[in-house]
């Protein structure tokens, strides 16, 4: 059922003249962007292009005056410059997961963040988290992301641990392809593409299982984040029943081109059968296992977000 926040908004947005309204904000907002009188301003960059911010108001990300860094790019950098939040949906679901389950038993809860990027959707969850047994594990190969995570979140350092490495199907080295045209997405090196705009390094990988191995084996409570362009489906289906039976909820990206063969989807389906599934934050529409099945099968078409709590 819908919340009352969202039953509300939808009164509001029934009201007449609301398109109005929200094109004249929307005019305010580019205005006030294109003035430089954005949430947060540039201070400097670095020489690898790690560009720090500093909040000139309260935004989702931070509190005024407070300095985040993030990675230089024409995608999530520029979003939060001008738009003062990034990934708060997203962090906001996975923190209302944590925060009932830190009520409801005494034991740890652990918060899996692979694709962490700058660490943004665990910098907002970990400053909405109101209990102190946590830990945070973010996975991302690329230096100057880990090197955005170690700032933004050394307030909590006590309780992250960051990992860089890619998160692959296969533990070893892999080919790891950036994008040059500055738009903030990487990705595992897909060899049916020659990357007319991207650089290619090599990175160490992890399978899901020896991930883990190495990284799970004492965690009782999980909460699953994942946003690994494309690879999220294959992934998340690696895990073991023992690993299923101790996830709580969480985010995957589902990607329609990500290629699942028609038994990984049914297979990926039937874990799903115990959660409540929904491609809304608010869960305010559910979807069965025969519409999840069916979104995995599916080509084409712009990726979908899919939440699940027990």
């Amino acid at each position: 059922m819908p919340s009352t926040i969202s039953k509300l908004a939808q009164k509001v947005h029934e009201v007449p003249g609301i398109e109005n309204l929200k094109i004249f904000w929307s005019f305010i907002h580019r205005l006030r962007i294109t003035l430089g009188m954005t949430p947060y301003r540039e201070l400097y960059e670095t020489p690898n292009g790690l560009v720090f911010l500093s909040a000139r108001i309260n935004t989702p990300l931070s509190r005024k005056k407070e300095v985040i860094a993030i990675p230089k790019d024409n995608m999530i950098c520029t979003y939060v410059k001008n738009y003062g939040e990034w990934g708060s949906i997203e962090a906001n679901y996975l923190v209302s997961i944590a925060n009932k389950e830190h009520f409801a038993a005494t034991s740890h809860i652990t918060l899996i963040d692979f694709g962490a990027h700058a660490g943004l959707v665990s910098k907002i969850f970990l400053d909405k988290f109101v209990g102190d047994k946590i830990e945070v594990i973010l996975v991302d190969p690329l230096p100057m992301n880990v090197e955005a995570q170690t700032h933004n979140l050394r307030k909590y350092s006590k309780v992250v641990k960051q990992c860089e490495i890619a998160i692959t199907p296969l533990t070893g080295v892999v080919q790891f392809e950036v994008d040059l045209n500055n738009i903030g997405a990487s990705k595992l090196k897909n060899n049916l593409i020659m990357p007319y705009h991207s650089r290619i390094i090599e990175v160490p990988g992890i399978s899901a299982q020896h991930f883990e191995l190495s990284y799970l084996q004492n965690s009782s409570r999980i909460i699953y984040k994942s946003d690994l362009e494309g690879l999220d489906a294959k992934i998340i289906n690696q895990f073991s029943g023992d690993v299923w039976n101790r996830m709580v909820g969480g985010i995957i990206e589902l990607d329609p081109n990500s290629n699942l063969e028609k038994k990984e989807a049914n297979e990926l389906s039937k874990k799903f059968s115990g959660f409540y599934l929904s491609l809304n934050s608010d869960m305010s529409k559910l979807l069965s296992i025969s519409d999840l099945c069916d979104i995995l099968e599916s080509v084409g078409g712009p990726p979908l977000n899919l939440y699940f709590t027990k």
